[in-house]
């Protein structure tokens, strides 16, 4: 009894100290501002307002290990941007892949992914402030110890690790979380292991065709060995791009033959609903081709493809009864210019 009431008050106490933290997040006062690096400019390329919400995620998630948790009503009100333009800013920037993006419920948080050399110096630094001196939120370190790090942190990394081991399941090479643990501190990007085309395929590739007459176990070994590799590491990036180039390819490629294919479909179905009635004198029909002739005033139909519709139309003057015509009109001139 005494064990769940220790429980309880610990459990309202980090309630209360994470909602007093939530609070000084929130509140925004004229001596608040954030920091623009020098390579934020010179290194991503960064600018307008991509630069100053990429800088007040870095503000609290510089560490690696930190979330951004404030939402984009929190990010429009700071900078004095219409919400539309934070959501357009922030996915550009997580296609960039300079931030990383977790849904958490109904809302996302934000971190910053590792980017090596980029990080290691802050003397080359610029600060920005707002107009009438409405600066921006600075980053808390007792924000991020309390909130980011003590309640994201771990439970991250374990779903980080949970989500590498299933990757590396997916492929059919088994790792406990002892060693996956292990090969993520060295730095591999979380978000290689989800989605399309992941870095553990790319080793399992790789695997495959180079060691491909080696025994499981062995291959299970050289599998763990290669995923720590720093020169994999490097060639994953333009392994994934081919991959993902393929596979666009691939699917336009079978969305044309799919079209192809609907539109033989449609024209077989429109070529096997013949007319019933000539489309110029309305006589009844009774087409056994797909070509004909109407007998009452001889207009021709067929099948046309392009429009995928039958087609009627005067009939063509043979060059047999162009001649007659021309001879029976031209002898027909003479006899008047005689008289």
């Amino acid at each position: 009894m005494a064990k769940d009431t220790q429980q309880s008050s610990s459990s309202k106490t980090g309630d209360a100290k994470k909602n007093n933290n939530l609070a000084n997040l929130y509140s925004r006062k004229d001596e608040n501002y954030i920091t623009i690096f020098g390579w934020m400019t010179n290194r991503l390329k960064l600018s307008g307002n991509e630069l100053l919400v990429y800088a007040l995620i870095f503000s609290f998630a510089k560490d690696g290990a930190s979330e951004f948790h404030g939402s984009t009503e929190y990010i429009a009100k700071t900078l004095n941007m219409g919400r539309r333009t934070v959501f357009t800013t922030l996915r550009s920037l997580a296609k960039k892949e300079v931030i990383r993006k977790r849904p958490a419920g109904r809302y996302c948080n934000y971190s910053i992914p590792p980017m090596p050399n980029l990080h290691t110096t802050y003397a080359d630094s610029a600060q920005v402030s707002m107009p009438n001196q409405h600066s921006i939120y600075a980053d808390s370190a007792h924000h991020i110890k309390s909130i980011s790090k003590d309640d994201s942190s771990s439970g991250i990394q374990k779903q980080t690790t949970t989500t590498f081991i299933n990757a590396c399941k997916k492929i059919g090479f088994s790792l406990d979380k002892k060693k996956a643990a292990e090969i993520l501190s060295i730095g591999i990007d979380p978000s290689w292991l989800s989605g399309l085309f992941t870095y553990p395929e790319f080793i399992a590739e790789y695997i495959q065709g180079a060691y491909q007459d080696k025994p499981q176990q062995e291959k299970r070994k050289l599998f763990m060995a290669l995923l720590a590799k720093e020169d994999k590491r490097d060639e994953y990036p333009e392994w994934r791009k081919t991959k993902e180039a393929e596979a666009v390819a691939q699917e336009k490629l079978r969305q044309r033959e799919a079209d192809a294919q609907d539109r033989r479909r449609r024209i077989d179905q429109a070529r096997a609903n013949k007319p019933k009635a000539c489309g110029h004198c309305g006589i009844a029909l009774s087409p056994e081709n797909e070509h004909g002739t109407c007998p009452s005033c001889g207009f021709e139909f067929f099948f046309d493809e392009i429009s995928e519709v039958y087609t009627f139309q005067k009939p063509k003057e043979s060059l047999t009864a162009q001649f007659s015509r021309h001879m029976t009109n031209r002898g027909k001139g003479q006899s008047a210019a005689t008289e």
